[in-house]
């Protein structure tokens, strides 16, 4: 492993470690415990990294099938993408497990609530590493980063994302803590925001083939994906503002007591 490898794999490290310090120090405001929110932490960070190994090898097969050699071995989109779907899965199957032990349910949408920050300041982090070893770099530019393997300026994309995620992060916590988001939407209002902020940030980024700037509709893998996730992410809000608005408890109906006649 070089030092790069050593310098962009640390990052990942010190997000789970903030990830960790985040979801122990809120678990109890979003009713789970800690011994729970520990394992679904290590959990989560786990399939964020699968998620980013799996999502790696579908762009590099992607781009085998174009004829471009343009290989990946990990894409953090994919934490995006699987570490939700993963985790939601694992929260379903421990829900029959206490369902058969007759035990109370986890709430999905609080676990998914919690544990949403530390998805995204992973990938901040990652994102960070990026910026430190020059690679997903930017294209060339009269201005902005010196790229000392190019010889010349990139345009500084992974730090924009960095300053964007961290934006976004801020803001979906005041939204939050201002009662504006029903439970279960956290994940789904960040990651909207995140793919939107990601779909304009792809136009400068730089490829090393042409096929892959072209992938599809003349937009780039990414920006396909980041329509995807936007989808998702807008139909889930729209049904889980639906879903809460049924959930509110009928008043009963005042009982009339008539008097006994004597």
């Amino acid at each position: 492993m070089t030092s790069a490898d050593k310098a962009y794999y640390s990052m990942y490290l010190i997000g789970f470690i903030i990830m960790m310090v985040h979801t122990v120090l809120r678990c109890k405001k979003y009713g789970i415990s800690r011994p729970r929110s520990v394992i679904y932490t290590l959990l989560t960070y786990i399939y964020g990294v699968g998620g980013a190994i799996i999502m790696g090898n579908i762009y590099s097969s992607a781009a085998a099938a174009r004829g471009s050699g343009d290989i990946s071995k990990v894409a953090i989109f994919g934490a995006v993408i699987f570490a939700p779907i993963f985790l939601i899965i694992s929260v379903i199957l421990e829900n029959l497990g206490r369902r058969l032990l007759k035990k109370d349910q986890v709430s999905l949408r609080n676990t998914l609530d919690l544990l949403t920050p530390g998805i995204f300041i992973i990938l901040t982090c990652a994102k960070f590493g990026c910026a430190l070893i020059g690679c997903c770099h930017g294209i060339g530019c009269t201005f902005g980063v010196y790229h000392p393997d190019l010889h010349m300026y990139v345009f500084p994309v992974q730090i924009c994302e960095v300053v964007c995620m961290m934006l976004i992060i801020y803001l979906v916590s005041i939204l939050e803590s201002k009662g504006k988001l029903r439970p279960g939407m956290k994940y789904f209002v960040t990651a909207g925001l995140y793919s939107v902020c990601r779909f304009f940030w792809e136009f400068f980024r730089y490829y090393d083939s042409p096929l892959m700037r072209n992938f599809c509709l003349g937009m780039t893998m990414w920006q396909a994906c980041c329509l995807m996730v936007l989808l998702v992410s807008v139909i889930m809000i729209l049904a889980l503002h639906s879903y809460s608005g049924t959930e509110k408890k009928k008043l009963p109906e005042p009982r009339l007591h008539r008097k006994k006649r004597k």
